[in-house]
């Protein structure tokens, strides 16, 4: 997943295409999806490490580390769904 969201950014970055890339819904989740699996990644793979030398900061940074990457991972998912839709104007 980490690896297709980063050529999709690739691609886009070296595309001649003409379309806003913030009103394009794959470029959120696409970042949504690699701050997510940078920090997740990160953290889980050093728990042990950080449990086994510093106990109280793996405690204390955990959970907060892993809720706050969820809560960017559902706002970069929330604005890609709201930037694909089409509004209409009445009046």
């Amino acid at each position: 997943i980490i690896f297709f969201s980063a050529v999709y950014l690739f691609e886009q970055y070296r595309s001649d295409s003409t379309e806003k890339i913030i009103r394009m819904p794959y470029y959120w989740f696409c970042i949504g999806v690699l701050i997510y699996h940078a920090v997740t990644a990160a953290l889980l793979g050093m728990y042990n490490f950080l449990y086994a030398n510093y106990p109280g900061f793996a405690k204390q940074y955990s959970l907060p580390a892993l809720i706050g990457s969820s809560v960017l991972l559902n706002i970069f998912m929330t604005i890609g769904f709201l930037c694909s839709r089409r509004f209409q104007k009445y009046g």
